[in-house]
């Protein structure tokens, strides 16, 4: 079954590609989720801005995630206490929080139509050595504010033996809300252009093929952000891919549920659907078999008589300490912004970087910039991941310029590998995708590969 993501059933806007020159306050690259509100954001206050999206709007990972909409990112509170402090654990959840109650508050102000529905989340084990993991968790996000409880029973289609509950959590289709946010920027006099893969970034205008735009500020917001230097964002951040099926005839489940386990699950409804998300890998790790039937055989063994409908498969960077980069892009360069790193937790993270951009580029304060600032201070532990990721890298360069077979990425020359469930080349060091012809898929890179 070729791959297909179910939200983008649901793609129905095209916009025009960016043609000969244009110029407004404030250019962004990108259109997920992270683009959209921040678009939509800065036209509700009156700026000039236009968004440029190298395909089409919600057609890369805003519109192949799974639509958690949960500050529940697997167990990160005990974690994040330990490794940061109390305040900074705070402020993340916090953060993530305000995050659901901004996505509720744009779908009634547009009145967008997304199928958004509050449920609970739940984080939940099989494994008797993780029980005071989940203790802590629960204890942890609780002293944090978020509303979370222990659960040893409840309903859902597989056992578990513990689980910890967040309340008031949502989910919704993730390419309505995106269609209902692009709909609010035109309508707010905001321009959107597609088909508009940007080849040069400077300060002041960005480049495509056909057309320049001009702006004083820029935000790229490109999933992995494709400007090399400054900033170094191929080098702090790696690509994670994880792999997705809609099935029927599967019993219903209420809420959201993430199994902590080694190779764990998640698992929601999207009305008849069952999506389930797992087989999670670096980007351009080869598998001697099929990830997608790994999958389904785990699924069909487990909860018999469901059936495949969709497939689909999508990608998000991890930063070297696991919060996201938001801001400013590097201290050399006031006039450009960046968000990038979500964990796979993308559709509150992009929310959060929507706020925050919007308020440096008002200038208005905004309590979690420190929190998720790029240039913020690193911890040893940190500093330690970023050095073996990065020799990691450097054997896979090393071995593309010495070795013939397959083609070279675009980006920095690492050797690619073939993702036989989805027909692509993939780049193990930066994440980089192509598709069978060479198009670009995924930056960092923005050129095809040669032929």
């Amino acid at each position: 079954m070729p791959s297909k993501s179910l939200w983008l059933e649901e793609r129905v806007q095209k916009f025009n590609p960016l043609r000969g020159e244009q110029a407004a306050d404030v250019a962004v690259v990108g259109g997920g989720i992270t683009g959209l509100t921040t678009a939509y954001l800065l036209t509700r206050a009156g700026m000039n801005v236009a968004l440029v999206e190298a395909r089409e709007v919600s057609s890369g990972a805003s519109g192949h995630t799974t639509a958690h909409i949960t500050s529940q990112h697997d167990l990160v509170y005990a974690r994040w206490i330990k490794r940061f402090g109390m305040e900074t654990a705070s402020l993340y959840a916090k953060a993530n929080e305000s995050a659901i109650s901004t996505i509720e508050g744009i779908i009634a102000e547009e009145r967008i139509e997304c199928d958004f529905t509050e449920v609970d989340s739940y984080a939940y084990t099989n494994d008797h050595a993780r029980f005071t993991d989940i203790l802590d968790e629960a204890q942890a996000a609780s002293e944090l504010g978020i509303s979370a409880e222990l659960k040893k029973d409840g309903d859902f289609i597989l056992p578990y033996l513990m689980a910890v509950r967040f309340r008031n959590q949502a989910m919704f289709h993730p390419v309505k809300y995106l269609n209902g946010l692009a709909g609010a920027i035109v309508r707010g006099g905001g321009r959107i252009f597609e088909q508009s893969r940007v080849l040069h970034i400077r300060e002041g205008q960005l480049e495509t093929a056909e057309g320049v735009l001009r702006a004083s500020k820029i935000i790229i917001a490109t999933h992995l952000p494709v400007v090399n230097f400054p900033g170094w964002y191929f080098a702090r951040v790696y690509q994670s891919r994880s792999y997705v099926l809609a099935l029927s005839k599967a019993p219903q489940i209420d809420g959201m549920w993430d199994c902590i386990d080694k190779n764990g699950k998640t698992y929601r409804m999207y009305k008849d659907y069952l999506i389930v998300c797992g087989g999670g890998h670096k980007c351009g790790v080869q598998s001697k078999s099929s990830r997608y039937a790994e999958l389904k055989s785990f699924c069909l063994r487990r909860i018999p008589g469901i059936r495949v409908e969709y497939s689909w498969s999508a990608q998000d960077g991890i930063t070297i300490d696991g919060l996201p980069y938001i801001g400013q892009y590097s201290k050399k360069t006031p006039w450009l912004f960046v968000a990038t790193g979500y964990a796979k937790w993308g559709m509150t993270q992009g929310t959060v970087a929507g706020s925050i951009l919007a308020s440096l580029i008002k200038k208005d304060e905004n309590p979690y910039i420190d929190v998720f600032s790029p240039q913020r201070r690193m911890g040893l532990t940190a500093v330690s991941g970023l050095v073996s990721q990065n020799a990691a890298t450097l054997a896979h360069l090393t071995t593309g310029f010495l070795r013939f077979g397959p083609p070279l990425c675009a980006h920095m020359k690492c050797r690619l590998v073939w993702n036989k469930d989805e027909h692509t080349w993939d780049c193990p060091c930066h994440g980089s995708r192509f598709d069978e012809s060479g198009a670009v898929l995924e930056p960092p890179a923005i050129h095809g590969l040669k032929r």
